[in-house]
């Protein structure tokens, strides 16, 4: 957003909607830790987290829950540390919020399909007999999409520890330690939601609503889940707003703009790396070659170019390079051209050499200035760069355009003012994860023709064999591709199989030359081999139908040994040639009697800084260039038809990103840290979770302690005051139930009964006494004792038949 406002409004101007998008931020901001506190308020009143007691007190002066916001802040901002040990580890907290989401809010139209449809009564809006199928619909939905949103964006080999999906592991770890929570204490304690309003949409009091709740099957269970996914949903928010304000903050704008690169270079999304496809044409009047195609300008105009791994910049043919009579269908030969004068674009700079392949002689010069480039046709979208340099020429040292891949920055007059390469730039875009490429020419007699293959950002592991030798860039940036030939040889030959016969020697990788230059003595040895005559009007070997025939018959391959040892031994890797890779073709104007010839590509370096394998080496080569590393690879190309159908494509991460590999295996130090902060703050949530267990228990322990000596303390006294109460023993048979006896109020007040018995009361006894034999057995006055009769049985009436007078009337009656 930074970024974004500085390069369309300017520095002031930017600076200024960047501070009211800040403003509007910390409103936000405001907005969600209100919200949080109260979420988390609620669910503590409920007893739903640890702690509760602590989080659910309302400040008597503000009569908010300010422990409960305090709570929320600290948490917010432990986790907001993890934005400085690695973006991996705030990536996986902010990945959480959309499923947190999903999952509160689905969980009680879930319960209301399924433990609530028979209790559940809809309130005055509702949707009627839409609701379950509308209920159905967004429980579906949300199974359908949570493991979709837990799918990392990559796969297969560029799937990586920076650019994973942690989703799954945060939000699922989160889940498992709040089911585990809920099955070992919660479910215990936790019946779910307090209801403290009376429920009149239900038409049933807050008593009976409780009771169906905890009756639900899962209710609780599900009420704890809807509880942690909720504030998980609201950390989320509130982690990735204080991020954003962090990332956004500088003091002044050389800051604001090296924060936002390091956040570019560092970035959670990785890029993937390009494919640019072919053009599936073949072009050239040295070759023919694979070609690929190139917008420029505005509108866009298609040319098509070749690959040079030496140049920094991209040119293009003009209106000179083909004039009227030159060329038959000129235009298309040279790959279309390039219109200066009809691009809106075009921002002409003036006319300089390219300062390019200056010893082979091939320097030349054009009108430069800048434009819009995009490789591939146009709708392909293929990668673009808006202010990139280009030559436009019109001279036949180069027949077609050509597209550099090397990253240098291009220097037109001195070095104050270096211009950046198309590379460089979709690197600093963030268009690819790092300065590289792999690359291979193609050719046209392996597989009916095989297109050449060009990845930026990476390369295609179904077009090489592995060797596991690397070389490294060479001190000479300007001939960076260098290798060391430690031998040449052939199968089938006229003379001698050595055809480098001067020993070991240093060349160049170049694909913007079509042919091989080597020493004079190497180039003798292969006229000997295969009977080659060296053109030396055109420094070229041309080969009659006769000679061609006879080659063509025997074909015999060449094998080049290369090394990063300049001494003979070590690490090596041989590419082998068949001869169908020197069968080529030359054409006018490049030759003019004749019009057309087949040529061997091979020509004399004068010198030791011409020793060159061009494109006709890069037929049976794949090159892998890692420009942040300083090291490239050159491997055996393979031609099975099915790994050719079916690119694998990997990607090269850029070391800023990425450790280099120490051991066999690597890992972020960033991530590392955001890991080990992220465990910390587990360990802590886990001991306080621990803590307020036992803490619980404890209170429990010490509460039923307290019970059970109140409860003693009770019968101790109840046992006291029942010595001056009447007591009834327990018969045979259980007539009581052997407790007190309680006086009931006067109306129903059980009042004695008369009984048949032979013996006689006594009246100034309480009660009745049991007697057997003329023994006494009772405590004396003041007490009722059952009698055990010898006579007939004693049946107790109903108290409504005789009542019992007042103490008043009975001594009356008695007297």
């Amino acid at each position: 957003m930074g970024a974004l406002c500085l390069q369309v409004l300017g520095p002031k101007a930017g600076l200024a909607m960047f501070c009211i998008n800040i403003v509007a931020q910390y409103a936000v901001e405001l907005g969600c830790i209100i919200a949080g506190s109260r979420v988390i308020y609620a669910y503590s009143r409920d007893g739903a987290l640890p702690g509760s007691r602590w989080w659910k007190q309302v400040n008597s002066y503000t009569k908010t829950p300010v422990n409960a916001l305090w709570f929320d802040l600290g948490i917010n901002a432990l986790l907001g540390l993890l934005m400085f040990a690695s973006p991996v580890a705030i990536g996986a907290v902010f990945s959480i919020g959309a499923i947190a989401q999903y999952v509160a809010f689905t969980i009680p139209i879930a319960l209301r399909l399924t433990a609530a449809k028979n209790q559940f009564k809809p309130g005055p809006w509702n949707l009627g007999r839409w609701s379950k199928p509308c209920g159905y619909i967004a429980c579906g939905w949300v199974v359908f999409i949570i493991p979709v949103l837990c799918f990392p964006a990559t796969k297969g080999a560029d799937l990586n520890a920076l650019n994973m999906n942690y989703t799954c592991v945060v939000y699922g770890g989160v889940m498992s330690c709040a089911l585990l929570w809920y099955a070992i204490d919660a479910r215990k304690w936790f019946k779910g939601p307090k209801i403290n309003v009376e429920h009149l949409i239900h038409g049933q009091d807050v008593e009976d609503i409780e009771e169906i709740m905890i009756s639900f099957a899962g209710f609780r269970a599900a009420s704890c889940l809807s509880t942690i996914s909720t504030i998980l949903l609201l950390v989320s928010a509130h982690t990735s707003l204080a991020a954003s304000f962090s990332s956004h903050w500088s003091r002044d704008m050389p800051l604001v703009q090296t924060s936002l690169a390091k956040r570019a270079k560092n970035t959670t999304t990785i890029p993937a790396p390009i494919v640019v496809a072919p053009s599936q044409y073949w072009d050239g009047i040295d070759g023919p070659w694979s070609s690929f195609a190139l917008q420029v300008g505005t509108p866009a105009q298609n040319v098509r170019v070749q690959i040079s791994t030496a140049s920094t910049f991209t040119w293009t043919i003009n209106d000179q390079g083909c004039p009227p009579g030159y060329v038959n269908d000129c235009t298309n030969s040279r790959g279309f051209i390039f219109q200066t004068n009809k691009s809106l674009t075009w921002v002409p700079n003036s006319v300089f050499n390219f300062d390019f392949e200056t010893n082979l002689g091939m320097d030349t010069n054009g009108n430069t200035g800048f434009d819009t480039a995009t490789l591939g046709w146009q709708g392909a979208g293929g990668p673009n760069v808006p202010h990139s340099i280009v030559f436009n020429v019109g001279s036949t040292t180069y027949w077609l355009g050509g597209f550099g891949l090397n990253p240098r920055p291009t220097n037109f007059s001195t070095f104050v003012d270096p211009q950046p390469s198309f590379m460089q730039q979709l690197k600093t875009n963030n268009t690819i994860p790092s300065i590289s490429y792999g690359y291979t020419a193609g050719n046209q007699y392996r597989n009916s023709k095989v297109f050449g293959s060009l990845v930026l950002g990476g390369y295609d592991q179904n077009r090489f064999a592995a060797t596991n030798v690397s070389f490294p860039f060479y001190e000479d940036i300007s001939r960076d591709l260098l290798v060391n030939i430690q031998a040449v040889s052939t199968d089938k030959s006229l003379a001698s199989n050595n055809l480098l016969p001067g020993g070991t020697i240093q060349a160049f990788v170049d694909s913007t030359v079509p042919t091989m230059l080597l020493p004079i003595d190497a180039c003798q040895a292969f006229e000997a081999a295969f009977g080659l005559q060296y053109n030396e009007a055109l420094n070229m070997y041309l080969v009659n139908d006769t000679l061609r025939q006879t080659l063509l018959n025997t074909n015999p391959s060449v094998t080049f040994t290369l090394s990063p040892n300049s001494s003979s031994g070590g690490e090596t890797v041989n590419i082998e040639l068949p001869y169908g890779a020197f069968d080529l073709t030359l054409n006018y104007p490049y030759i003019t009697s004749p019009n057309t010839s087949y040529y061997f590509p091979l020509q004399r370096a004068a010198n030791y800084t011409q020793y060159t394998l061009g494109r006709v080496f890069l037929q049976e080569a794949y090159l892998i260039a890692d420009y942040d590393r300083q090291n490239f690879t050159i491997a055996p190309c393979v031609w099975d038809q099915s790994l050719l159908a079916n690119a694998d494509i990997k990607s090269i991460i850029s070391p800023g990103t990425v450790l280099p590999n120490s051991g066999g295996s690597s890992f972020p130090a960033g991530a590392i840290a955001g890991v080990v902060v992220g465990i910390v703050v587990v360990i802590a949530a886990l001991a306080a979770i621990l803590f307020f267990l036992r803490r619980r228990k404890t209170t429990e322990k010490r509460r039923a302690a307290e019970l059970e000596a109140k409860e003693g303390e009770g019968h101790a006294k109840h046992s006291s005051e029942n010595e001056s109460k009447p007591f009834i023993s327990n018969p045979i048979g259980g007539e009581l139930g052997g407790g007190e006896i309680h006086e009931l109020t006067a109306p129903h007040k059980p009042f004695a009964q008369e009984m048949e018995s032979p013996h006689k009361i006594d009246p100034n006894k309480a009660g009745y006494s049991e007697m057997e034999s003329g023994e006494y057995f009772g405590p004396g006055k003041g007490f009722a004792h059952e009698v055990q009769g010898s006579g007939p049985a004693i049946f107790e009436m109903p108290g409504s038949d005789v009542h019992e007078m007042p103490a008043h009337e009975q001594r009356q009656g008695l007297k």
